[in-house]
Parts: structure tokens; C-alpha cells; sequence
């Protein structure tokens, strides 16, 4: 039995401009803008290190994690590297995170204290792949007061994610560019549960059925069709008065009679 698709929630300009003022802090600009721009999820933005950014090509890296003394063991949810756009208003944000780092962190957007907390988790056994997944304790309430300062309701982290897969469809990119970006290993996943439809895509596809008619076919197809006699009735009585016109025939008291002259 098939279940119905839930809508897909679609930010628009307005409403990632308002988040992105209410979130004041340079931090959380970057985590919105990372998925908003390249499609990571919460759990990629939150693992990226300092060697997942390539400010040189402009790329950011979506990659494992290995246990060592400086990072602990993460995964990518499809298992796979991807390498995403990184615009140039977000390496800026990322650059100055950088440099506001503590020696020896290769974690960008945690704080020196959630780090140091999460290392001592690691090296006692304690850290579990929940907590290593989303290592940012306060992730949650953090975004729900952002959205309540901008007055955005009703969406999700995630929908940034969505709203960016959809944008670089209605930019024409093709949809296998697409699915591979975000990672996808199907192609129904992407155009299923990540494509949502805007109201400027709706204006577009009336725009193109009202194109191929013009007002007067349209009228033509609406139309109720007459009755067949009725219409060889009118057809008749039209000939009819073409010749009387003409003189050829005369109507009289009793009907119809040839014309004399």
C-alpha cells in the first residue's frame, strides 16, 4: 500500500535572509549557509574539519572519520566522499572560524569545551555513535530559537538541505549531477522525498498549458456542443434567406412559392 509523500517544506529568499539575521552568531550563519549552498546534512556539518575545506577550489569535502587522537570515528550516511560547491560568502565564514580555532582543533563548529569534553568521552569508551553523529549538545533548541526569532515556522534543519537540491534542479542542473551531489544512491530518492515544488514552478507550467491555446480554442473547447438537428435546421433556414434575398423564391400565404416575374 503506498503512503502518501509528506509535502516538502521549501525555503524562501526572504525566509533564509531572516534566519540568517536572527542567528547573529557567525557559527550558525555557516551551518545554515553550508546546507542551504551545498546540501549537507546536520550530522556532515557538524563533523567537518579543518582538512574537509578546500578553500583554493572551492569544494568542500564530506568525508570518514577515523579514530584517532584528534577525531573520533564517523561515517557518512551513504558511505561515500562527496565534494560540494563552497561559495564565497561561506569560505569567508569558514576562514574566520578557522583562525578563532584553539591550537590542536580540527573541528570547526564545536566549542573548545564541547571538544575537549567529547576527546575525554573517547579516550574513557563513553562516546557513542548518537552523540558522535550530532556531537553538538545543543543543536536542537539552538535552531528552534533562531526560527523563532525569524518568524519561520513549521521547518526543519533538514529543509535546508531539500531547498537547496531543488534550487540546483530549477538552475538547470541534471538530476544524476544532482543525485550524486547529495548523495543519493538512488535517483527516486532525490526526486521523491528532496524535490519540492514552488509556487514559481506552478506559474511556469500555467504559462506553458496557456501558451499552446489561444483564449478563442480555449472558449471553442468548453463550449457545449449543439444538437446536430438543430444545427442542419439553422443551416437550412440560413439557405433559406439567401434566397429569398436573391428572388429566386417568394414567401407567400401558403409558405415558400417560386418567384414570377
Amino acid at each position: 500500500m503506498k503512503v502518501p509523500q509528506k509535502a516538502i517544506r521549501l525555503l524562501s529568499q526572504n525566509e533564509i535572509q531572516r534566519l540568517l539575521t536572527a542567528a547573529k552568531d557567525p557559527v550558525w550563519k555557516a551551518k545554515i549557509m553550508l546546507s542551504k549552498t551545498a546540501s549537507l546534512r546536520r550530522g556532515e556539518v557538524l563533523n567537518l574539519t579543518i582538512n574537509d575545506i578546500d578553500f583554493d577550489k572551492g569544494k568542500v569535502i564530506v568525508q570518514p572519520k577515523p579514530d584517532t587522537n584528534s577525531t573520533w570515528r564517523w561515517v557518512v550516511k551513504d558511505k561515500e566522499r562527496r565534494e560540494l560547491p563552497l561559495i564565497e560568502s561561506v569560505a569567508q565564514l569558514l576562514a574566520d572560524i578557522t583562525a578563532g580555532l584553539q591550537e590542536g582543533q580540527p573541528y570547526l563548529f564545536l566549542s573548545a569545551e564541547r571538544y575537549e569534553h567529547l576527546l575525554m568521552l573517547k579516550k574513557s569508551g563513553k562516546l557513542i555513535d548518537r552523540v558522535a553523529k550530532c556531537p553538538e549538545a545543543n543543536f536542537r533548541r539552538g535552531w528552534k530559537l533562531i526560527c523563532k526569532r525569524a518568524a519561520v515556522e513549521g521547518v526543519t534543519f533538514h529543509d535546508l538541505r531539500a531547498t537547496c537540491i531543488t534550487e540546483w534542479l530549477e538552475k538547470g542542473m541534471m538530476p544524476h549531477e544532482v543525485q550524486r551531489l547529495a548523495g543519493h544512491s538512488s535517483i527516486d530518492t532525490t526526486m521523491n522525498y528532496y524535490v519540492g515544488i514552488r509556487e514559481s514552478m506552478i506559474d511556469r507550467a500555467r504559462q506553458a498549458s496557456s501558451s499552446v491555446s489561444d483564449g478563442n480554442s480555449v472558449a471553442h473547447l468548453l463550449r457545449t456542443p449543439q444538437n446536430t438537428q438543430n444545427s442542419k435546421e439553422n443551416e437550412l433556414a440560413s439557405a433559406m434567406q439567401t434566397l429569398v434575398k436573391a428572388g429566386i423564391i417568394n414567401i407567400g400565404a401558403t409558405g415558400l412559392e417560386p418567384a414570377t416575374s
